[in-house]
């Protein structure tokens, strides 16, 4: 079978679109934000993280399986991953800054 980038020319089945995914790894990393924030021993924060990764998927409406197989394929088209993770990072950059600017009274805590 041939490649390019070294990247699989077989697409799995249920692929997430880039947007699709783009939208799952804000919700990671923030996920993953509010757990460092909590400052918990190792094993608890990974306890946690699985306990809401599964509500992170319900809200998505994907498996975790399929969104694995999803991360994977992407990850080896480095570009295509670069192009997903420039768009999480500006996302995420955009909210930070949006919550930085809103008057004191309409902060929330999370």
């Amino acid at each position: 079978m041939a490649t390019s980038c070294g990247k699989s020319d077989k697409k799995p089945e249920n692929l997430l679109s880039k947007e699709k995914m783009v939208s799952i790894l804000i919700d990671v990393h923030i996920l993953e934000s509010e757990i460092q924030t909590l400052r918990l021993s190792r094993d608890s924060s990974q306890l946690l993280f699985n306990t809401f990764e599964k509500e992170l998927f319900e809200k998505h409406q994907i498996e975790k399986e399929v969104y694995k197989k999803s991360f994977e394929y992407y990850l080896e088209g480095v570009k295509e991953m670069e192009k997903i993770y420039e768009a999480v990072i500006d996302s995420l950059n955009y909210m930070e800054k949006s919550a930085e600017t809103k008057p004191e009274g309409l902060k929330t805590d999370k």
